[in-house]
Parts: structure tokens; sequence; C-alpha cells
């Protein structure tokens, strides 16, 4: 039997004897299942590793990727897929039917003849072609701000699961102006391995996270929309909420803040964060992070980081980062004593104490630590730091939460 397996070595290992694999003797059972065929694990196996690698066909409600095939930098992005409905292209039309029902690469024909080659859109792709109400957070720089958050959820953590640390507080991140919902994406991607990981997103317009919410459950049937509460309120107000129902026990492990006058909202937004938490805030000009940084200093907040998004052809411009930062102006301070010493001196040279003072009757000098202090001239440092540029417009700050004691 060996000098069969040695004649043939490739045969499959389905109907070699389990002897073969180093067995030593073997009893009337064991040489009775000898060729059995290990069939059930191997089907197990092989059924597992197609059904993972297994395409998908476009179903009602998905949304397609059109590029004409002789001319592939042009893409369509149709509407959700309805039967009788159909896709209005510069090259003729293209009915939902045709899509429904086909694998991504396949081919369908407008009625000129025209090709199209039909795909599930990327994340990156369906932001930037998706209709919008406003200017989204373009995809790359939605992806750097979320890997600057370094958010990391345990996998499959969910509050029935037997496996999860009952002492383990569950992820939850607020993002304050869901506008477009592209930044609302990325972030609910990072916590969708983990079924108790929470995204609160909220924006004050009605109009704007209705549409926001569409965007999101109409990206590849809504894979994640599960982690996602859309709220239409003011931040502050939200989180003042939030607090007196938790019996003011902070609840966030990060934040976004990508609206206007995001420096009004940092202080609320501390009260929620758990020490050691994060909040970021994205704004289209430094000056805004220069608001921002001032308004926190001496809080419970410090600033860890300003990036700016230079923007541009987006992939390779690079994040470089910028030292923001008050400081005292040397000069300023130097010069005011110049001055004093000046004026005294000229005093003394004109006559005037030579004059006798009229008398005033004498008070009590209060305390010296009632006495304000002179205030110190002070400004801010804001410029680029020297050095090579990082990985991408608009400027980026990281604000942590310091520990309560």
């Amino acid at each position: 039997m060996s000098g069969i397996f040695s004649l043939f070595p490739s045969l499959p290992v389905l109907f070699r004897p389990r002897d073969m694999r180093g067995a030593g003797g073997l009893n009337s059972i064991e040489r009775q299942n000898m060729f059995r065929p290990r069939l059930p694990s191997i089907l197990s196996s092989s059924i597992r590793r197609w059904s993972s690698s297994a395409q998908r066909v476009f179903c009602e409600n998905d949304i397609a990727l059109l590029r004409p095939v002789l001319d592939p930098t042009k893409t369509y992005l149709t509407q959700p897929l309805t039967q009788g409905k159909a896709c209005e292209t510069h090259r003729g039309t293209i009915s939902h039917n045709d899509i429904i029902g086909k694998r991504p690469r396949e081919v369908v024909t407008t009625p000129k003849g025209v090709k199209f080659r039909i795909a599930f859109p990327t994340l990156e792709e369906y932001i930037v072609s998706v209709r919008r109400l406003v200017t989204p957070v373009y995809p790359i720089d939605a992806a750097t701000i979320v890997s600057l958050l370094d958010i990391h959820v345990t996998p499959g953590a969910d509050p029935g699961d037997s496996s999860r640390d009952n002492n383990e507080e569950p992820v939850e991140v607020l993002e304050a102006g869901t506008g477009h919902g592209s930044l609302t994406l990325y972030l609910s991607r990072a916590l969708s391995p983990c079924a108790s990981a929470l995204l609160h997103t909220m924006d004050v317009s009605a109009a704007h996270s209705s549409r926001a919410q569409k965007v999101v459950s109409n990206f590849r049937r809504g894979i994640y929309l599960r982690n996602v509460r859309f709220h239409v309120c003011d931040p502050g107000t939200w989180c003042r909420e939030q607090l007196s129902v938790r019996d003011g026990k902070p609840f966030l492990t990060h934040a976004v803040l990508d609206l206007p006058g995001p420096q009004d909202y940092l202080f609320d937004v501390m009260r929620c964060l758990r020490p050691d938490g994060v909040v970021g805030v994205w704004c289209p000009s430094v000056s805004q992070i220069m608001v921002a940084v001032a308004r926190v200093k001496g809080s419970g907040l410090f600033c860890e980081r300003v990036l700016e998004f230079p923007g541009g052809t987006g992939v390779g411009a690079g994040l470089r980062a910028w030292d923001v930062r008050p400081a005292l102006i040397r000069a300023r301070v130097k010069k005011a004593e110049e001055v004093q010493e000046r004026e005294g001196r000229e005093g003394v040279l004109s006559g005037e104490e030579l004059t006798p003072p009229s008398p005033v009757p004498e008070r009590a000098s209060p305390p010296s630590d009632l006495v304000p202090p002179a205030p110190v001239p002070e400004a801010f440092i804001c410029r680029p730091t020297v050095g090579d540029r990082l990985v991408g417009g608009g400027f980026f700050a990281m604000f942590r939460r310091k520990s309560d004691d």
C-alpha cells in the first residue's frame, strides 16, 4: 500500500490511510476505518472559505458605482436600486433592473451600446459622490482624524456576552456637528467590531441630521448604522442633560467638535470626558484653534498637539505639526520696564520732586494678597514646528482630559 502512495505523491490526503500519518499498530476497528474519508471536517472548512469569499449580488436598495469600460476615470453613483427606475449618465440610461441580480465587475449596457462596469463603491468613493447638503469632511481627513483619536474597542463585546468583563465600561464617542455624515461613517466603522460601543452624533439642523442618517444607512446596507445615535440638539445642552441622567459620572472616551465656535462647548464636553479622554477640534483656520487653546488654559484640559491638514491633492500631502501656545513677550516686558524707569528719571530732572506735595491723609495699605497682580503682556506662539511632515484642509487640535487628582 505504501508503494502506491510513493508512486503517486500527489494523491489527495483525503484518500490516504490514517496509518500513513505515522500511526503505530492498528486494531480491528482502526483497520475498518482506515480508509474512511474525513469529509465532514474538510467540507465544513471548505464551505467556510467559500462563504467568506463569495461575491454578493446587487439587491434592491443597494447603491452601485458605474464606470464606463472605455473611460474608467469617470464614475456615476446610482440612487438606491429600485425596480422600474433608471440611472442617467452622459452616455445613456441604465435601468436599475439591469443591475439588480448581477455581481460586482459585471457589465451593463445602455440603449446606445455604451458598456459600464458595476461595483460596490468604496467608502471613499461613496462619500465624495453621494448627494450632499453641506461640505463633507473628506475621506483622507476623516480617516486621519479617526486614526489620531486612537479608538480601541473589544471585538464582539455585547452586554449579554458571558465573556465580557462586567466591570468594563462601554466605549462612547461624541461627534458634535454631524453635517454630511462622512466623519460619522469613519467613526462608526472604528466602533463597529463592538456591539456595545456607541457614537452620539448631533447637529442643530434637523435637515442635516436627517440627510446624514440616510447617507449612513445607504452605505453597504447600513453596516455601520447600528452603533450610531442621531440627535438634533445643541451639544452643550445634551452634555448637561446626560450628566444629570448619569448622576454626574463622566462617560465619554472620545469627542470630536466640528462646528462653528467649538471653544464654547469645550467645558461641557470636558465634564463628560473620562480621565485621559480625548477631544478633537476640527477648524478651517488656525486662528480658531488659538481661541480654543486660550480658552482651556488653566482648566482640566491641555492641548496635546495641533496639526495642519494641507489639503490639495490629499494623498501624500502630509500633516504638519504646529506650535500653538500662550507665551510671554519678553520684548514687551523689557520695554515697559524701560518706559517706567525713563518716566521716573525725567520727573526728577524737571524739578517735580522739589515741590512739596499737598498733605494726604494716610490710609492703610491693602494686604498684598488682595492686590491684583499687574497684567503680564502675553501673546500666542503660532508657527509650524521644524521637522518632516507626518502624513492630506484644515487644522486639528487634540485636547486631553487631566486626571481628577
